[in-house]
């Protein structure tokens, strides 16, 4: 997420609420250790920090719109599940650089997801008794317009490999894609770097 902010560090880190333990929920990009890190966060994470989960009453789809391009999110759906994967974040600092990577800190007028504790509703683990845990849901859920940036869905595809193939296989029903070159035809601008050119696939 880009957009222009006009505040210092301290300022964003004290606009969040914060309290230990904070686990996060990844359901796309952050579903693996080169997803995750890269954001400006402190923490380096590797695979022993991640964590197989599902969860319940959401859903995940190509629903969450930037800048005319189609990313994975979620909103609730009663009866749906899907997996994902969940990593504990344990600064402040760490968890505003998330939000704000994300498009979901407090310092945007209009951002992209809320941030909601999803706590009762994750299997698959025992987290802490007085832990949240958090998850970024769609604020305007668009399952029609937009484009699929390739990169985006050849990244996560890769880096979800990890885990195995009841996993790729449980992502695929709920929502995932498997990465296919031949399904990204179309050729589209990515709007973090002028002049470079990615392909993507339509939206059906």
């Amino acid at each position: 997420m880009i957009e222009n902010i006009n505040r210092n560090r301290k300022e964003l880190i004290e606009m969040v609420d914060w309290k230990r333990p904070t686990y996060f929920i990844g359901y796309g990009s952050l579903m693996y250790p080169d997803g995750i890190n890269g954001r400006g966060m402190k923490y380096f994470y590797d695979w022993q920090d991640l964590i197989p989960v599902v969860l319940k009453g959401f859903k995940r789809s190509f629903c969450a719109l930037f800048k005319e391009l189609a990313y994975y999110g979620v909103y609730r759906s009663d009866g749906d599940e899907f997996n994902a994967v969940a990593f504990e974040i344990d600064i402040v600092h760490d968890y505003a650089m998330l939000l704000l990577d994300e498009g979901a800190h407090p310092v945007y007028q209009k951002p992209m997801y809320n941030v909601l504790n999803v706590r009762d509703s994750v299997e698959g683990f025992d987290f802490p008794e007085d832990a949240r845990v958090m998850i970024l849901e769609t604020r305007d859920v668009d399952e029609k317009n937009g484009m699929i940036p390739e990169y985006y869905i050849r990244s996560t595809w890769e880096g979800i490999q990890h885990w195995g193939e009841a996993f790729t296989k449980k992502f695929l029903e709920t929502g995932g894609l498997k990465y296919n070159k031949k399904d990204f035809t179309d050729a589209v601008r990515n709007p973090w770097r002028a002049g470079y050119s990615l392909s993507a696939a339509k939206r059906s």
